[in-house]
């Protein structure tokens, strides 16, 4: 497909690199498949903090244009109507400048990244020319905030997600019934399922989270007993999985093998404090802010992913089988991936099934490796966002 001269307009709800969670790495895939596809990518990005100007270079392999949004923080922004995570991103200060260099462009289309971006792109619509617009959907954001809120032990937080929530419902629904979007793009199969059936009427598709045939590494046979839990340490639904893990599993697992050990590991966002109380357990390494997970991986032998709530698809449990790793998950951590129980990785739901599955791949080499082959097997077969692209690019004449 000769696509070298075709441009395109990603706006991301927040900068993927370095792809130190899940949503990064889902968009930072894509970037490089759509690069990978011939396309010139103008990406807007919106951030809390400026990223670093090598990061951004970094970036600059696969984009012809990078431009960074600083979000607005303030009261004004949580007491709009619009969610805040949408507010926050509509920095009218930037639109000029922004509006009056990409108005010299043509593009074959926009991917709004979240529904967090859908606000940004409404500003900006009116002022730069596209043939088509798709929407890629990370999580029903309304479920999702109200799982934060459950998951929270704060009293603020609480009732800030409460709300969120409650926006999210009327936003979602207003951009399904009135919003011009040519498609939606869904990380999660059970979502595409959902939402197809409730808006029969607008274009859907399911487009995992990408999975490069060149980065699966084969699962190796490991003396050390580690197991490993990864995933963004100041979100809440994380924390509450690491405590659920620590307060009914670990304990026990520690009573039955010796050798044992869990290893928390993630991004704090510097805030050291909220991970203090998981130094006090016996046999558990934290280790925040890693600069790369490539050795964490490398010294442990199965993942855990003891979600209790959240939306959408974990990718950290897709980062794992990648990375030659058999999965314990909930049924919960495990949604959306298509993945199945007993075939590609085991599910328990209670804390007694949890610690059989995990003692199960601990001493028992050969399952380890039936199991990750089969999961790696299911993940070439399905995520491939360059196929998926190419069909959809075909679709809608932009070839």
């Amino acid at each position: 497909m000769n696509l070298k001269e075709k441009k395109i307009l990603l706006i991301s709800s927040y900068f993927p690199y370095p792809s130190n969670d899940g949503g990064k790495v889902d968009i930072l895939n894509r970037i490089k498949v759509l690069y990978k596809l011939g396309y010139k990518i103008f990406l807007i990005s919106t951030v809390k903090e400026l990223p670093l100007q090598s990061d951004i270079s970094c970036l600059k392999k696969f984009c012809n244009c990078v431009i960074i949004i600083k979000r607005k923080s303030n009261w004004k922004s949580i007491l709009s109507l619009l969610p805040f995570q949408v507010e926050s991103r509509i920095n009218l200060k930037f639109l000029k400048y922004i509006s009056k260099y990409l108005t010299k462009q043509n593009f074959e289309f926009v991917l709004v990244e979240h529904f967090y971006s859908v606000g940004l792109f409404n500003k900006l619509r009116r002022n730069i020319n596209f043939k088509k617009v798709f929407v890629r959907v990370h999580n029903d954001e309304a479920s999702y905030f109200l799982n934060l809120c459950k998951a929270s032990n704060k009293i603020f937080k609480k009732i800030f997600y409460f709300i969120e929530s409650i926006k999210f419902c009327f936003y979602e629904k207003m951009i399904y019934k009135k919003y011009k979007v040519n498609g939606f793009l869904y990380i999660s199969s059970d979502e595409f399922k959902k939402y197809k059936f409730k808006y029969p009427e607008r274009k859907h598709y399911f487009v995992p989270t990408h999975v490069n045939p060149n980065e699966i590494k084969i699962y190796k046979n490991k003396l050390e007993k580690n197991v490993l839990f990864i995933g963004s340490l100041f979100m809440d639904v994380n924390l509450e999985a690491i405590r659920w893990y620590l307060n009914n599993v670990h304990n026990k697992l520690l009573e039955k093998i010796n050798s044992y050990n869990f290893i928390i590991a993630g991004n704090t966002r510097g805030n050291l404090k909220i991970i203090e109380e998981f130094f006090k357990y016996e046999k558990v390494v934290v280790q925040p802010d890693p600069v790369s997970l490539d050795e964490i991986y490398e010294k442990s032998k199965v993942f855990v992913n003891p979600i209790l709530s959240g939306a959408g698809v974990k990718i950290k449990l897709i980062n794992a089988i990648v990375n030659g790793l058999p999965v314990v998950s909930t049924t919960k951590g495990a949604e959306g991936t298509g993945l199945i129980d007993e075939v590609d990785l085991f599910i328990a739901d209670t804390p007694d099934k949890f610690i059989n599955n995990v003692v199960r791949f601990l001493e028992n080499d050969e399952l380890c490796e039936i199991i990750t082959k089969n999961a790696q097997k299911k993940l070439l077969d399905t995520y491939n966002q360059q196929k998926i692209f190419e069909d959809i690019i075909k679709e809608h004449s932009l070839a």
